[in-house]
């Protein structure tokens, strides 16, 4: 299987994503996020963003609303801490993004996405 369009990492002046973006990319060069879209000397994709500290960042929080309704997973990264994931689950908890999925990643070939749900939406 392959793996889903995700977050990867958050970078205090980009976001990166990961997993199967194509169709993801060809909806941000038509959204608002479009002009932001860029690739690392690596050639991955990555949004830019200004996120000196993630959780208080207006943009950020736009940005992962609009990318979780898409339905892009946010990864798991236990050895950080401020992993996309658990960005994602404290913005829900102030109630910024609404429900989401998170990839739990042991191996490219080994994943799950686990469901946090809201019993509402934002905006509901």
């Amino acid at each position: 299987m392959v793996l889903p369009a995700h977050v990867a990492d958050i970078a205090p002046d980009h976001l990166r994503l990961g997993g199967d973006c194509k169709a993801l990319l060809s909806e941000l060069r038509g959204s608002p996020y479009g002009e932001r879209l860029f690739r690392n000397a690596q050639l991955q994709p990555c949004l830019r963003i200004d996120a000196p500290n993630p959780l208080a960042s207006p943009g950020l929080t736009e940005v992962l609303a609009w990318l979780t309704k898409q339905g892009v997973a946010l990864l798991e990264l236990y050895d950080q801490p401020y992993g996309p994931a658990e960005i994602g689950r404290a913005l829900q908890a102030e109630g910024a993004v609404g429900s989401f999925s998170s990839l739990l990643m042991r191996t490219p070939e080994d994943w799950d996405l686990i469901a946090h749900p809201l019993a509402e939406e934002p905006g509901d």
